[in-house]
């Protein structure tokens, strides 16, 4: 089950998203907008008054908010292709990871997708419900295809694509991080 809520007043609309900002709820998951202050907090490896996993943030939710803050204005935390960050739906909200589009869609709706969690929250099914809660909330918008670029290395990653209904495609061979996977998943919109 995967819904789309507005912020609920049971949590502090000041400490996780303005009022404005769209969060995606799944059975365990809120997948929530990253504003600049919560990025602020993720770079300087500071939660403040914030729940946050043993592990998190990972490399990559660094590397995210760091892409965001250097953005300055042309970051938009309101856009749906997130980044999202992964937070438990439990009373403290405990950050876990992050998910989103690597860029926005082109123009034949097609996108790419990038998840992580900390390594204490692994192997619980949590980050295939992240991924599947994003992605159900696409066709709406006109997301025709979502691909994932897969280390070889990297099984966990291939196998939640895999269970998540993405498609191995073929071998590519990227400009920044060497040969990788290359895997699509075809949405109905």
């Amino acid at each position: 089950m995967v819904r789309i809520a507005y912020c609920v007043s049971r949590w502090p609309m000041s400490e996780f998203c303005p009022s404005h900002m769209v969060e995606i709820v799944t059975e365990r998951l809120r997948l929530r907008p990253l504003p600049r202050d919560v990025c602020a907090a993720i770079v300087d490896g500071d939660p403040g008054t914030r729940s946050w996993a043993d592990g998190y943030p990972t490399e990559g939710d660094i590397v995210v908010a760091s892409i965001a803050l250097e953005a300055g204005t042309h970051y938009d935390p309101d856009t749906p292709w997130g980044p999202f960050q992964i937070c438990l739906n439990d009373a403290a909200a405990t950050a876990i990871g992050g998910v989103g589009a690597i860029h926005a869609p082109d123009p034949a709706g097609s996108i790419e997708i990038g998840y992580g969690i900390a390594e204490s929250t692994r192997g619980s099914g949590l980050a295939r419900e992240a991924v599947g809660g994003l992605i159900a909330t696409w066709p709406a918008l006109g997301i025709r295809k979502v691909v994932a670029v897969i280390s070889p290395d990297n099984r966990a990653s291939a196998r939640l694509a895999s269970a998540t209904g993405f498609q191995f495609v073929r071998m590519v061979d990227t400009d920044d991080d060497g040969i990788m996977q290359r895997w699509e998943l075809d949405l109905e919109v």
